[in-house]
């Protein structure tokens, strides 16, 4: 399950992130979403040890510049219900009941 989150970056982290996203886009060639960059940092840090080990020096030496607590999840919105189509079939009237009705009652 997919959980989303909200973060609230100082205006320098802010600019290292997005510039991180375009120098990702001009390699590759495409889209990058600013997801796939910040999974990505997470799943190679949890993976690589010196990384990770960077990683915590760097967070146990920074100075913090944001309150923590706003990375709240952020709530999710119920689903819609879903669509249902109904297709109505009427019988198609046929010629000879037109032809044998009277005209006038």
């Amino acid at each position: 399950m997919d959980r989303k989150y909200t973060a609230v970056l100082d205006d320098d982290t802010l600019d290292a992130f997005e510039q991180l996203t375009r120098v990702a886009r001009r390699r590759l060639g495409r889209h990058v979403d600013k997801v796939e960059i910040f999974s990505t940092l997470v799943l190679l840090a949890a993976d690589d040890v010196s990384l990770r080990d960077q990683l915590i020096s760097a967070v146990a030496t920074a100075t913090p510049t944001a309150d923590t607590s706003s990375l709240t999840p952020t709530p999710r919105r119920p689903s819609p219900p879903p669509i249902v189509a109904r297709y109505v079939t009427r019988p198609r009237p046929r010629l000879q009941d037109h032809l044998h009705r009277p005209m006038h009652q």
